[in-house]
């Protein structure tokens, strides 16, 4: 019995093949897009979260610097625990700034997965 493949001439085949290429490609877009978009909605929770939690310990570190520089006021002259405490907190805040800076660096909002996939199905078509 013959089947509908057997059946078809090499430029039906052809113009199959094409179509079916197109398809995978657009395809393979729309999941790249869906990737990144995903990313990109991660990326914003987490900024969001890193934020939230920065004000609130914010607010308790002013307290407890406060409370520190008034403690230091008593064995030193208040002008320098309030020096002392301002600079060990500007050391610590760049030290800070600078590990959180390499981690953002680091991100990425490439849609590896896709690209993976899309290596891999090249891969595969060239054998």
């Amino acid at each position: 019995m013959p089947n509908e493949t057997t059946d078809r001439s090499i430029p039906d085949l052809v113009v199959q093949l094409t179509r079916q290429m197109s398809d995978l490609v657009r395809k393979e877009i729309n999941l790249a897009q869906a990737e990144m978009r995903q990313n990109a909605a991660d990326l914003r929770r987490n900024i969001i979260l890193l934020a939230a939690g920065g004000v609130i310990v914010f607010a308790g570190f002013l307290a407890l610097l406060g409370t520190g520089a008034v403690a230091l006021a008593q064995v030193l002259p208040w002008w320098v625990a309030g020096l002392a405490v301002g600079g060990g907190t500007v050391v610590v805040g760049l030290i800070l700034l600078i590990i959180g800076q390499n981690a953002l660096g680091r991100a990425s909002l490439a849609p590896t997965r896709t690209i993976q996939s899309i290596v891999h199905a090249g891969q595969e078509a060239t054998k």
